[in-house]
């Protein structure tokens, strides 16, 4: 199945070029794992609806900073300078930490994280 919807969408998008084919690259994904996970789960405890509403923040989140992307790409134009890939790494950055200090429970998500990157920073300098 995962061949059918890389073929069906990367021939759809081709219509609008480059673009047109990594927009259908990462649809093809998308689709693939969720008929993936209802074949793999579904002799096992794991149910995909409680599995889905616990990616669904992560989901939203890297959708939204999707669309900042693509509206800052249309303004800046299709022909830009280099300079303007720092700006848009750092945009996409705080775009992406914003929305999760927004969302319910976000917050506590961003705690994690900076524990995590503070234990292996810690856990290193023991080694050392």
């Amino acid at each position: 199945t995962n061949s059918f919807f890389f073929i069906c969408f990367v021939v759809i998008g081709s219509r609008w070029h480059a673009m047109g084919v990594a927009i259908g690259y990462s649809t093809a994904i998308y689709v693939a794992l969720g008929i993936s996970f209802l074949y793999g789960l579904r002799h096992t405890p794991i149910r995909i609806v409680p599995l889905l509403r616990k990616l669904a923040p992560n989901c939203f989140c890297s959708l939204l900073t999707f669309l900042v992307f693509l509206y800052a790409r249309y303004a800046v134009g299709w022909s830009f300078e280099p300079r303007w890939l720092a700006l848009f790494a750092i945009a996409g950055a705080l775009t992406y930490l914003g929305l999760w200090s927004v969302i319910p429970g976000g917050k506590q998500v961003l705690r994690n994280y900076w524990n995590k990157i503070i234990n292996v920073i810690s856990w290193k300098k023991r080694l050392t």
